[in-house]
Order: structure tokens, then C-alpha cells, then sequence
């Protein structure tokens, strides 16, 4: 039988968690497809490349005439017409379907629909769906999701929402079940406390708690210098400001020689955190990450998907909800860092999915 290809729809833009889900996706599936296309930018194509996976870069200066011809005439865009007859239409990722109240949320749900009619399957891959404001942004997806052969969310909130419609299934993150680097039992340098951080400027909803946030990880880093500890501000998506948002607190600490600050290049990054002390996160994956090898955590909750994940993966976790922070003391914090079991179901259904991958 002849290879189709697969078109995946997702944000690829050199951020550690969703190269993790892209890459589990691709080591399980290489061999049944053609060729699998991404959209993403010139900036990272031969990096996404090398992963063995078309590149169809949307700042190209040939996409961006094309596509502006396509948007006079009120076409979809040129990305989503590669889906067609011979191609598995693939949304990827985490908060894909998330409502903006803007011009973009109907743009995206055009496309989209656009794809879904014409390819010859389509599947949404460990994502969550919201938050939505609207019931017209609820029942364009729902009227989407409806079209497509299998829907796997990785929160049981979003699958109840769903869940009438069929084809819809719940599974935990992608990144729980892959098969990533174990810990280095032989490094000879001490444990990190590793923190991952995400710039709060960039957020509507949250700028007015950079600050805040920004001077209460400056004090968790104070108190783990003192201790002696080496600390790492981790950037896991350039791209999104996370290296900005490091050197501020790097700042604050007075550039202490003993916080380091590391950008994600490549998966080697991975062994920063399978060898970390203690993490305390802010970027989704990074708290996934802790679960996978079993470190110690605080979970700095900015949104709800994190919330209704953990939710659904364990309930024995403590979180730092963001826009509450005035409400967190040092030390309540540094209390709450503790390994986050995970339910036992869970635990059966993360080994059956990594023998799926594998």
C-alpha cells in the first residue's frame, strides 16, 4: 500500500515541550508516512529539518505573496491546502484551541475546517481544548472535532466536553509516555535546582504579576545560593521571551556566578533536568518533565490546562497559582516542592502508550 503523507498543524517553534510530543510522534510514526510537513518559520527549518520532517516555512517571502493573493480572495491559507486526497490531516500539541476574541480565531477555525474536509483522515493528538468564552467558538470545534476519525485530549476536562461525539479518547501527555534520557547516576557535579520560567510581559492577562513573579523566584534562588546550591534559570522556548525573562532574574540576584542560565538547543537539554535536585516550573513540560523522572516540584500554574492536567494525573500535588501570587510566602513554597505521584491508573496507561511509541 502506498505511504500517505502527513500534514501536522501544531506550534513549532523550538520550545522543548512541543518538540518532545513532535518527536514522539515522528519515532512512532516515520515509517508509515511519506513525508511529514510542519508549519513553522525560515529561523528554525534546518533545526526541524535534521528531525527528518519538511519544513514549510510561513515567513518565506513566496508563502507570504501566495498567501495574501489567497486571503484577498477569502481562500485558506497556503499551509492548509496541502492537506488533501493522500494525506492524514494531524493537529499536535497542547493549548491549540484556545479562544482569543479575535480576528485570528476565525481565521484559524476556517483553515482548519478547510483541512479537515480534505484530507483523507484527520486526528488531534494530545491537546486540550480552551478556555473559550464563547458558545460560537465552542460549536465551530465541536462542529470541527465531529469530522475528524480520533480526538485524544490529555485532560479529562476536555474530554468530558467532548465525549459525546465518539471518536474522542483521553490519554496522558505524550511527554509522560515517551522514552527519554535517564538520569545520569554517574555525573560528578551536584544536582541543580533547575527553574523554569516564561515571560510574564508577553501575557495580557499577567503582565501586571512580572514583577511579583519575577522577584519571588529572585528570593527561591537566594535561599538555594545560601544553601550552597547551584541554581539554573532554564529557557525552554526562546522564541517566547523565556531567555529575557532569565537574565531579569539573573539580574535581580545580582548576576550571582552561581545561577547559570540555559537555553534549549537540542534534546541534550533533557539531561539538565533528568539530574535536577528540584525543579520548580512554570512551562508545562517542565512539571511533566519532574513527574517523568521523579524530582521534586512546585508547579507555577498560569493557566488552566496545567490545571486540569495535573488534575487528571494526580492529586497529590501543591501548585503556585501565578495571579494569586501575592497569596504564596517563601516558605510556603518551598514546602509544597515535593515528587508528584501520579494516580496508578495513570501509571498503567503511560506504560501502554510507551510500548505504543517504542
Amino acid at each position: 500500500m502506498e505511504k500517505r503523507n502527513a500534514v501536522l498543524w501544531g506550534y513549532f517553534v523550538k520550545n522543548l515541550g512541543d518538540d518532545l510530543m513532535l518527536k514522539a510522534f515522528v519515532d512512532k510514526n516515520k515509517n508509515q508516512y511519506h513525508k511529514i510537513y510542519i508549519n513553522s518559520y525560515r529561523k528554525f527549518k534546518l533545526y526541524y529539518s535534521e528531525m527528518g520532517i519538511k519544513v514549510i516555512a510561513v515567513d518565506s517571502f513566496w508563502y507570504r505573496a501566495l498567501n495574501k493573493i489567497f486571503c484577498t480572495l477569502k481562500l485558506p491559507e497556503l499551509y492548509y491546502r496541502i492537506a488533501g486526497e493522500g494525506t492524514d490531516f494531524i493537529m499536535l500539541g497542547g493549548s491549540l484551541f484556545a479562544e482569543t476574541s479575535s480576528a485570528s480565531d476565525e481565521n484559524q477555525i476556517s483553515n482548519l475546517e478547510y483541512a479537515v474536509d480534505h484530507a483523507e483522515n484527520s486526528y488531534i493528538v494530545g491537546s486540550n481544548f480552551g478556555p473559550y468564552h464563547s458558545r460560537r467558538f465552542f460549536e465551530a470545534y465541536e462542529r470541527i472535532f465531529g469530522k475528524c476519525k480520533d480526538i485524544c485530549f490529555r485532560d479529562r476536562y476536555s474530554y468530558e466536553m467532548f465525549f459525546r461525539l465518539g471518536m474522542v479518547r483521553y490519554a496522558p501527555d505524550i511527554v509522560l509516555a515517551g522514552t527519554w534520557e535517564e538520569r545520569n547516576k554517574e555525573n560528578h557535579d551536584s544536582p541543580a535546582v533547575v527553574i523554569s520560567v516564561i515571560d510574564l510581559e508577553r501575557r495580557a492577562e499577567l503582565k501586571d504579576k512580572r514583577v511579583k513573579y519575577e522577584e519571588m523566584l529572585g528570593d527561591i534562588i537566594q535561599y538555594h545560593v545560601q544553601k550552597n546550591d547551584k541554581v539554573i534559570l532554564a529557557a525552554f522556548c526562546e522564541f517566547e521571551g523565556d531567555v529575557e525573562a532569565c537574565r531579569r532574574i539573573w539580574k535581580l540576584c545580582g548576576e550571582n556566578t552561581n545561577v547559570e542560565i540555559k537555553v534549549y538547543q537540542k534534546f541534550g537539554f533533557l539531561n539538565l533536568l533528568s539530574n535536577a535536585k528540584r525543579i520548580y516550573g512554570t512551562r508545562f513540560h517542565s512539571i511533566i518533565l519532574a513527574m517523568y523522572y521523579g524530582i521534586p516540584c512546585v508547579p507555577f500554574i498560569y493557566g488552566k490546562k496545567t490545571y486540569y492536567a495535573l488534575r487528571s494525573y494526580s492529586k497529590s500535588f501543591q501548585a503556585v497559582r501565578i495571579k494569586e501570587l501575592e497569596e504564596y510566602s517563601l516558605e510556603k513554597i518551598l514546602d509544597a516542592c515535593k515528587i508528584i505521584e501520579v494516580f496508578p491508573e495513570v501509571k498503567w496507561q503511560v506504560g501502554s502508550l510507551r510500548e505504543e511509541i517504542k
